[in-house]
């Protein structure tokens, strides 16, 4: 193993503590994520995220070389954004590459995800942008949508107090023809459509 403090940085990160995702969320969104090895041995490094089903990261593993860098393309899958959904996040984690030939899923199976001998871990989060636009329209769309409920509500207390009236008028003749004021009702009515004519 390389005699390097544990307190020195191995990788340098950009970006250092979040991944932007611009959105619509219709297809696949991709965030860079860029790794440089800050020491003069190589470094063996790991990606990992808590929504493994939501990304597609290439390279997730590797070695990196005395110095060198490498772009890892972190790839969101197309999904319904939800502005309340919390943040995904991410560990990069990085160690000593072993001298020699060495396989790298052994070197990290044995490798306690925290605790690595001369290693580090980096942590990121998820952010997810909007673009205005589609805010705005969204914004629109739900204040439609709220004024259109506004409407129905209101034809439908319409539509209710001119069923009670007919129910009234209706009543009220069969009262009056149960009476046998037949008659009476004719001249109500004979006197509403003269003055209506007027």
């Amino acid at each position: 193993m390389s005699d390097i403090k544990p307190t020195a940085p191995l990788l340098i990160i950009s970006p250092p503590t979040e991944l932007t995702f611009k959105g619509p969320f219709t297809d696949v969104v991709t965030s860079e994520l860029h790794l440089k090895n800050a020491t003069n041995s190589n470094i063996c490094f790991k990606i990992m995220t808590t929504a493994p089903r939501r990304y597609c990261v290439r390279p997730n593993n590797g070695v990196l070389g005395a110095e060198e860098d490498i772009t890892v393309n972190v790839m969101l899958q197309p999904f319904e954004y939800d502005p309340q959904e919390r943040p995904h996040k991410f560990m990069v984690q990085a160690m000593t590459a072993p001298p020699g030939e060495f396989d790298q899923e052994t070197v990290w199976k044995y490798s306690a995800a925290g605790s690595l001998i001369n290693g580090q871990s980096y942590k990121l989060l998820s952010v997810f942008e909007m673009p205005i636009s589609a805010t705005t329209d969204t914004k629109q769309l739900l204040q439609e949508i709220s004024h259109l409920k506004h409407e129905i509500t209101m034809l439908e207390k319409e539509k209710s107090g001119y069923n009670d009236s007919y129910i009234m008028t209706r009543d009220w003749k069969n009262s009056l023809q149960k009476r046998g004021m037949s008659d009476t009702i004719h001249s109500l009515v004979t006197i509403r459509d003269t003055n209506d004519m007027k």
